[in-house]
């Protein structure tokens, strides 16, 4: 059994918001993810400077 927790980020989906958790890609480059609702992609670069924030938002929220 694999112990080692996957590293992750929260995002806030905009479009439909929701919140939930992204993970890192196995390269190690991005954060990637997807809403559950509408299914609008996201993708995080991973910077070499790096970011304190664990939490993120993305997509604009939908009109109508």
């Amino acid at each position: 059994m694999n112990t080692v927790a996957r590293p992750y980020i929260g995002m806030l989906f905009r479009c439909c918001h929701i919140y939930l958790r992204i993970y890192l890609n196995r390269d190690a480059t991005a954060y990637v993810g997807h809403c559950p609702k509408c299914a609008a992609p996201v993708t995080l670069p991973v910077s070499p400077h790096g970011s304190r924030a664990r939490f993120w938002s993305a997509g604009e929220r939908a009109q109508g």
